[in-house]
């Protein structure tokens, strides 16, 4: 019987305040076959509650 190697996708999900463009630069590279999806930065609404700057 021939042996069969399983393999899995993974699929995170980052969350940081500060560097997350970085962060998923940083396992783009160490995962083969790794991407970056979807990116959503902060905008001028609900800046009472963030604090962050838009485009952050």
């Amino acid at each position: 019987m021939k042996s069969r190697i399983n393999t899995q996708k993974i699929t995170p999900h980052l969350w940081f305040a500060q560097g997350a463009g970085e962060a998923a630069r940083f396992y783009t590279a160490i995962f083969k076959d790794s991407s970056i999806g979807n990116t959503t930065h902060y905008t001028e609404e609900g800046y009472e509650f963030h604090q962050q700057k838009p485009g952050m």
